[in-house]
């Protein structure tokens, strides 16, 4: 693939000493991404670090036993390559830090999820695939090598993570999978296993506390939570097209794939700018911290039912192109 020879090329000329790092929220998919790619570029010896992680991550590595420091400093390294983002938005208090950096060294993104805003001056790659796992897997079949079986498991993972479990899986996708699986030497049951999330009976009474202040409109579900507000959006996103939770100065967004086509991480930096504050997400999770969520809350709604009837009237138009949100 003509697309990973030129990303291979370019990480072969970068400077030592390297840092490899992702985005602030840091998912499976990410944290598989930067240690396959330490590993496959050993032999330049690059430090891998986080900003932070979201607690599936922390779980993996936890049961993995493996180890990834925080970012001090990044003034020290001559090269740094971003996995799983592009948008300089999603490295929170990192954002200025890296922009300056991409100014004066070389700063690469590895991305798959497709944005307008950049970090300049940096050399991004981004590709159609469905993870970013997907896209490191590629390079070492590009160079005829099999990740080690830890590699292999962890590639597994941010691939059915950022598939969401294959829903939106391609023939590529199921290909990798099938030969990370056997290369890793453990059973879809074990990956399945780790990327689940049991919570503690406080967590539980919560989520219960805020399942009972949702309500439905027009194919949205809000509710109220405290904390957990992404694990509260999720359950209400099997129900109607797209979730919202909110407290504390948060925003959660979720959108439920076989009835929703959005791009949540969209919506939310709409959001976010509008009302004063930061956002992360991708095209199908998001969330936003923002000043007044009542009235950012508001807004989304009323974003997501013109959005569902710019989608009804399109539909209505041409009925066999599917655009924008699509609730039943």
């Amino acid at each position: 693939m003509q697309q990973a020879r030129n990303l291979e090329k370019t990480l072969e000329k970068l400077k030592k000493p390297i840092l490899i790092s992702f985005h602030s929220v840091a998912d499976p998919d990410a944290i598989a991404s930067g240690i396959a790619l330490q590993q496959l570029l050993k032999s330049k010896n690059p430090d891998l670090k986080q900003i932070s992680l979201n607690s599936q991550s922390k779980k993996i590595i936890k049961e993995l036993e493996i180890k990834i420091e925080k970012i001090e400093q990044i003034e020290k390294y001559n090269s740094v390559i971003l996995v799983d983002v592009s948008d300089p938005e999603m490295l929170e208090s990192f954002e200025e830090k890296f922009k300056r950096f991409a100014l004066k060294k070389k700063l690469v993104t590895i991305d798959h999820h497709e944005t307008l805003k950049k970090i300049k001056h940096s050399q991004n790659f981004f590709s159609q695939s469905t993870s970013c796992s997907e896209i490191i897997y590629s390079l070492y079949k590009e160079k005829n090598l099999k990740p080690s079986k830890t590699t292999s498991f962890l590639l597994l993972l941010g691939l059915i993570s950022d598939t969401n479990y294959f829903k939106e899986a391609t023939p590529d996708t199921f290909q990798a999978a099938y030969e990370l699986l056997k290369n890793s030497g453990k059973n879809y049951f074990q990956a399945l296993q780790l990327l689940k999330q049991c919570g503690t009976d406080e967590e539980a009474k919560s989520v219960i506390k805020a399942m009972k202040s949702a309500i439905v409109e027009n194919g949205v579900s809000t509710c109220k939570a405290e904390t957990h507000r992404t694990q509260c959006a999720s359950i209400l996103s099997t129900l109607t097209p797209i979730a919202i939770a909110m407290g504390n100065g948060k925003i959660s967004v979720v959108q439920n794939t076989s009835c929703s086509n959005l791009n949540v991480g969209e919506l939310v930096k709409k959001c976010a700018k509008k009302f004063h504050g930061n956002s992360w997400g991708h095209e199908n999770i998001g969330g936003c911290e923002v000043q007044n969520t009542e009235r950012a809350v508001e807004w989304l709604k009323k974003e997501l039912k013109q959005e569902r009837l710019q989608s009804q009237e399109s539909s209505q138009a041409t009925p066999s192109r599917k655009n924008g949100l699509q609730g039943k």
